[in-house]
This record gives C-alpha cells, structure tokens and sequence, in this order.
C-alpha cells in the first residue's frame, strides 16, 4: 500500500463475492486503497469464470474435507478478466486500458502487486475466452508433464471444461484423442474440438470401443 497509516488512506468501494457456509453465497461491500504503491497495478474486473468444479463444489460444501481448506467465510474464484485502470510510478510492463488475466478472486476490483499472476490478454482473444485460461492451461500442464508428442494416441477421461479443454489442445498438437464421457452433451462437444470420438463411462467394451477408434491402435 501507498499510504502508511489506515486512516491516511483514501478508500474506493468494491463488490466481492464471499462464501459464508453450504450454499450461502453473498455479494458483500468491500473496500480498497485508492492509492497505489510504485510497483501495483490497479484492475477493474470485467468477466469472472466460475468453475463448475471448484466453485461449484465449494458452493456445495464438498471441499471442506480437503486437508488444508479455508475455513468460512472465506473469498472464491481465481480465473478473472480485467482491464488495468491505474498503475504506480514504476510500472512499465502494463499500461491503462491493457486487458489482463489473473487468478484473483471474484472481486470488482483489485490491487495486483509483483508476486501475483498477471497476463496481458491479446486483441483477438475476447474477455470471456481469457478468463478460462486457468483451467485451459491446467490441461496444457498435463499434456507437457505427459511429454505428449504429435501422432501419440490419447485418451481423456473426464469432459469438463478442463477436459473439454485438454482435447482441443491435443488435437492442436497433432494428437489422435478419444474422449470418456458421461453424458452425450459433453461427447458431442469433445467430438466438435477434434476427438476422434467418445466413449460412454458405462460402455460394455470400453478397449474395443478405443481401438475401433483408434483404428486398432492403443493409448500412449
């Protein structure tokens, strides 16, 4: 913070969302410096994504057996897309009106500092599509730590939006994928980004399905 005394501090009111237990989710008044250090950046958010994984699941109360969750209340979200709208004098990185993507919570605005996540967004990739790259480079990371290769046969289990996602991207990487799926809303859209097919979860054969598919061949 720019200012060293709270009561120094001029205050811009924001919106957050905050979860104060299962299912109950408000949209509370909150407030940030109105001045910024050297080296922050301020951002006014335009879309953030909610996860139907995460989010969903924190909503549900699903994630308060995972070691280490925060307790309630507790702030949620972490895919938002912004557009930077004041920056401190030592800032050349970033200038007013960049478009920015950040793992930040679902907030109206925030103050971004050197050790947090902050990537310019390109013109041609519009505000909703930057706020899931999270999730989209979640399957990215997996198909580096799989050191997958052009022509290897891959097989995706799961058609959520990071396995929807882990599809388009390794059939741009020349990838031959088949999907698992759940539900025949999620194999019609992992076939539209380039799966060869999919598999039912329940399928009798789940092997020969593959390797019709596959042609006789087998995953990598």
């Amino acid at each position: 913070m720019a200012c060293r005394r709270a009561r120094a501090c001029a205050l811009v009111e924001i919106e957050r969302a905050v979860l104060h237990g299962k299912g109950y989710l408000r949209i509370e008044t909150d407030s940030i410096p109105d001045s910024l250090a050297s080296d922050q950046i301020l951002v006014q958010t335009e879309v953030s994504a909610l996860s139907t994984g995460t989010d969903l699941g924190n909503y549900l109360g699903e994630s308060t057996y995972v070691p280490g969750a925060p307790d309630y209340p507790r702030w949620v979200g972490y895919s938002n897309a912004g557009v930077v709208r004041g920056i401190g004098s030592g800032v050349s990185h970033f200038g007013v009106g960049d478009r920015v993507f950040s793992a930040k919570p679902h907030q109206s605005k925030f103050i971004a500092g050197p050790g947090d996540l902050l990537v310019r967004v390109p013109e041609e990739v519009t505000s909703e599509q930057a706020s899931l790259s999270y999730l989209t480079g979640l399957g990215l990371a997996a198909l580096r730590q799989a050191r997958s290769e052009t022509g290897e046969n891959l097989i995706v289990v799961g058609l959520g939006v990071i396995g929807l996602s882990t599809v388009a991207l390794a059939q741009s990487m020349g990838a031959n994928v088949v999907g698992v799926a759940n539900s025949e809303i999620r194999a019609q859209a992992a076939t539209s980004m380039g799966a060869l097919g999919c598999i039912a979860s329940d399928a009798p054969d789940p092997v020969g399905s593959m390797k019709r598919l596959l042609h006789g061949g087998e995953a990598d």
